[in-house]
């Protein structure tokens, strides 16, 4: 499965001191450019400590099944900005995390992991609407959040870029008198 490859190739490159971005370890000698590859940079790293213990497969079984769990507690969590009773919040993270999107993906751990989308727009929200934190704070944690997302799957955080503008012009257009 390439999703374990590029796992190993995302802590093999972190302690060798590789270009984490392009590899000529596949397809060789043109090479392969890793940020667009389906090389799942971000989780790679997160999980590189399990790597370097238990190796690859266990890195990637570890993800997979935390996939449904951490997505459905970030639902939960922005949820909970929004209700203050906490079944509802519970359930709605349970609907997000163990969607049909998300259990059918299969093995497909990039279209999975999906805890980022919550956060993007609980931080979009913040910077348009409740504007209570500090701006740049808000900005900073936008921009990892988006940068994240982008080296866990790109296809997922165009589709965040897209419907965030889109529910940014419906807001000024809801809110151009103030």
């Amino acid at each position: 499965i390439m999703d374990i490859w590029w796992i190993e190739w995302d802590y093999f490159a972190l302690i060798h001191g590789h270009n984490p971005l392009f590899t000529d370890w596949l397809n060789y000698p043109v090479g392969l450019n890793a940020g667009v590859n389906t090389s799942m940079l971000a989780l790679g790293w997160l999980v590189s400590p399990i790597t370097f213990l238990f190796g690859p497969v266990v890195s990637w079984n570890v993800l997979e099944r935390a996939a449904p769990f951490v997505s459905a507690l970030s639902m939960c969590l922005v949820l909970r900005r929004w209700t203050r009773w906490w079944p509802a919040a519970f359930v709605g993270g349970l609907l997000y995390g163990f969607s049909c999107y998300v259990t059918s993906s299969g093995s497909h751990l990039n279209l999975a992991f999906v805890p980022l989308p919550p956060l993007f727009f609980l931080l979009l929200y913040e910077a348009l609407e409740r504007q209570r934190w500090r701006p740049k704070r808000t900005g900073a944690l936008l921009g990892l959040v988006c940068a994240a997302q982008y080296f866990i799957w790109p296809e997922i955080f165009a589709s965040m870029v897209i419907m965030g503008a889109t529910a940014t012009v419906l807001w000024v257009l809801a809110n151009r008198k103030h």
